[in-house]
């Protein structure tokens, strides 16, 4: 199999410790540590999906490998050119040039280069040769997939779909259009939307109604001023790292949904855990508002 040198802990620590001159627990202990700060750094350099990804390239390796009973890594620059061509003229489920040139290659890059560091061998990284660059862009010459065309929703047709496309007599009607509004004005990537996390309290006013107070912690929140905008604390998002966390701020009213009570009306509705996530779909998500005990 491939070796998952990405960010590979074990290897690095072998090799910071070769120049320590005792081994004992305590030192091991420190480097560990100092590793960590590593991994840490990293961490604000790419994101963790980066790296998953990859990972999940040099699957691709495997499968590769496995099919044609050969080694694969180190690859030297013919077999990385066998592997282009496998994988877009031969897999038995072809894959597209663009993913080959943007994400395996990538990974095979940083695997050797990784590799060369870590071991100190004058590995060639096959990526950086003329036959593969060469093999890459006359496959993306010849065999490029068709793109698919995609048409962007216009205003109207989003204002249309907010106020007509959700049967809000059910309580999963309601669900649906404020993780539709969510997603849409932020933007947020679905992940991120469902993973949203809400600390609230719901506190009796003086006239007898209820009303939502957000606590500290909680990544969704109204402002305290008249515009009653909703802030997101943009925590997990495909080019974030923990460093480049942003806010995200929805206005009260969007295309016509009044945002600030439609999301204390959703929360006072289906009570989502404190603590949880705020688009947990509850046991009764198919019932309709009237038969919901509040």
């Amino acid at each position: 199999r491939a070796c998952p040198l990405m960010k590979c802990t074990k290897c690095r620590l072998l090799v910071h410790a070769e120049d320590d001159y005792m081994h004992t627990t305590v030192q091991s202990l420190r480097r560990l540590a100092l590793q960590e700060s590593v991994r840490q750094t990293e961490s604000t350099e790419a994101r963790e999906g980066t790296y998953d990804v990859m990972r999940r390239e040099l699957a691709l390796l495997d499968e590769y490998s496995v099919e044609l009973r050969t080694r694969v890594l180190p690859l030297t620059p013919a077999q990385g050119v066998h592997f282009l061509m496998w994988g877009v003229l031969h897999r038995e489920t072809t894959l597209d040039t663009a993913t080959l040139g943007i994400y395996s290659s990538s990974a095979i890059s940083r695997w050797h280069e990784q590799a060369k560091e870590t071991t100190g061998l004058p590995l060639v990284n096959p990526t950086k040769t003329k036959i593969f660059r060469m093999a890459l862009l006359t496959l993306a010459k010849h065999h490029k997939r068709q793109s698919k065309d995609k048409a962007a929703f216009t205003a109207i047709q989003l204002h249309g779909v907010l106020h007509r496309g959700f049967n809000l007599d059910y309580v999963g009607g309601r669900h649906n259009r404020l993780l539709a509004s969510f997603l849409v004005g932020g933007p947020f990537r679905s992940g991120m939307a469902c993973s949203l996390v809400v600390i609230y309290v719901i506190v009796r006013m003086q006239d007898g109604t209820d009303a939502v107070q957000f606590l500290p912690g909680s990544e969704v929140y109204v402002t305290e001023d008249p515009s009653r905008a909703i802030i997101v604390e943009v925590n997990l998002d495909k080019n974030g790292t923990a460093v480049t966390r942003r806010l995200a701020h929805i206005p009260d009213v969007f295309y016509g949904v009044r945002m600030y009570q439609e999301l204390v009306d959703y929360i006072l509705l289906l009570r989502p855990p404190s603590g949880g996530t705020l688009f947990a779909a509850p046991s009764y998500f198919a019932g309709l508002i009237s038969k919901v005990d509040t």
